[in-house]
This record gives C-alpha cells, structure tokens and sequence, in this order.
C-alpha cells in the first residue's frame, strides 16, 4: 500500500502592520481619511470605506495569487517605484487623490504618501489588485466594525507628507467664510 500526503502551503505577508490609506485635505488642511485597508500576515484584508452619506467595514481573504503579487512590494525600497521622469515633469497640481502605505519589516517602519500617477508601473499593477478588492463592495464580505486608529494615522501622514515633499501641490477650493 502506497500513502501519498500533500503539504499545503498558503503564502504568508512579508511583513507587519501593512496599511494603504486614501486620503484628502480639506480645505483648512486637515487630512481627510476616504479608505483604511490593512493586510495580516495570513493575508486577511481589512478596508474600511467613508463615502459621503455612510461608513462600511469589509474583510476579504486573498488569494496565494494576490499575497505572492502584493509581497513584490517588499523586496524594494518604496522610493524606488516613484517614476522620476513624471515628478521632474514639474506638475504643479492635480486631482486624484493622494495615498500613504506603511508596514514594518525586519521591525523597521517603511512608509510613502504618494499619488499613483507619480508611479511606475510595478508599483501601480499591485495598487489595482489592492484597489480591486477595497472598492468591490461586496456584502457577503461586510463586517460590523474594526478598531482604526485614526489620530494617529493623520499625524503619521502629515510627518510622511512633508518628508514625501516631491508631491505637487492640491488644487483645493477656498474655504468658505
């Protein structure tokens, strides 16, 4: 009698405390948070969603493919995927959004504020994967709540946002009196 056995082995994050975060300033320069997504090791992805009239909370769990793909991210550092040509094009300003990712790895913290059309294009493909799954909406995958701490999210990107001082200026509408 011959015994076959299977080792299944799922891939794991390469590294800690992995969050993307979209977000804005208003126009009295405070940071706005639009979305928080965070990945565990086991590659649970966490996203929390603040639309305009309500405020949703979803888990996923990605696939070995989308963990082998989003971990390509770690084997360099940050400031390398910044496409060079496009920020000495000197834009002065635009509209998308902006965006801050951090994680820790070795127990070092690694974190960028960034704009994705700023980026090249290894760094933007693993953007879209994540964006594919943050954005789907799916109500089989809502959750009720998830602790997010968002003070100090907003004082983390305002330090990274002004060591990221490549970044163009937002065109922001004036407050009103």
């Amino acid at each position: 009698m011959c015994l076959l056995s299977f080792k299944i082995y799922s891939q794991k994050i390469k590294v800690d405390k992995f969050e993307l975060i979209s977000y804005e300033f208003d126009p009295y320069n405070n940071i706005k948070i639009d979305s928080y997504t965070s990945i565990d090791r086991s590659g649970k992805l966490n996203v929390y969603i603040d639309r305009i009239l309500q405020r949703d909370y979803y888990s996923y769990q990605l696939t070995n493919s989308e963990i082998k793909t989003i971990n390509k991210l770690f084997n360099d550092n940050l400031t390398s995927f910044i496409d060079k040509k496009l920020v000495e094009s000197n834009i002065k300003s635009y509209e998308e959004g902006r965006k801050y990712i951090s994680y820790s790895i070795n127990n070092q913290k690694k974190s960028l504020c960034f704009i994705n059309f700023l980026m090249n294009s290894r760094f933007t493909d693993i953007i879209k994967l994540l964006n594919k799954k943050i954005y789907a909406y799916e109500n089989s995958a809502k959750v009720s709540y998830f602790k997010i701490e968002f003070s100090r999210l907003e004082k983390e990107i305002a330090i990274q946002n002004k060591i990221d001082n490549y970044l163009p200026e937002i065109a922001l509408p004036a407050p009103s009196p």
